[in-house]
């Protein structure tokens, strides 16, 4: 005999199933909300720009901040409709997220814009800035199960809480 094989079953540790992030349809529809309400916040360079110029400073941000909530809110109440049809709908949480999400991103494309001047720079900041929330929020790899930092990063961002 050249060869001989002897078997030895052991005993096998169970590893715990770690709760994955990833929701790829979850993910894109709020990316989807994000950059309506982005691209909503650029029309300010256009003709409702003459409006905002008859406004105190402190009125030009709520008029901004209103258009953005005005703009995300619609998609939102489809997504929620969506989420609740497919059943892929996680209760009271989403509900509470809903309304951070859509006020916490107002709130930063509006500071946001006061810090980009031209209309060029502003479109043109949307394709990076997608690709960062992309690789920093959980569509469709979470990145934090390699790079733990990434968890106290998504907190600047506004996708990062959903």
């Amino acid at each position: 005999l050249l060869f001989s094989t002897d078997m030895i079953e052991l005993e096998c540790r169970q590893e715990t199933e770690t709760i994955s992030k990833v929701n790829p349809i979850r993910g894109i529809i709020i990316f989807f909300v994000f950059l309506i309400m982005y691209l909503y916040a650029g029309n300010s360079w256009s003709d409702n720009g003459r409006v905002k110029t008859a406004l105190s400073r402190e009125n030009q941000f709520w008029f901004d901040f209103m258009g953005e909530l005005a703009a995300g809110t619609i998609p939102l109440c489809a997504m929620f409709l969506l989420f609740t049809w497919t059943g892929n709908w996680y209760g009271k949480t989403d509900i509470l997220k809903i309304f951070i999400f859509i006020i916490y991103s107002a709130v930063w494309i509006t500071i946001l814009m006061h810090f980009i001047k031209s209309r060029i720079s502003y479109y043109s900041s949307i394709v990076v800035m997608m690709i960062c929330f992309l690789f920093l929020c959980p569509v469709f790899v979470d990145l934090e199960q390699y790079v733990p930092a990434i968890r106290y990063i998504r907190i600047l961002i506004p996708t990062g809480i959903f």
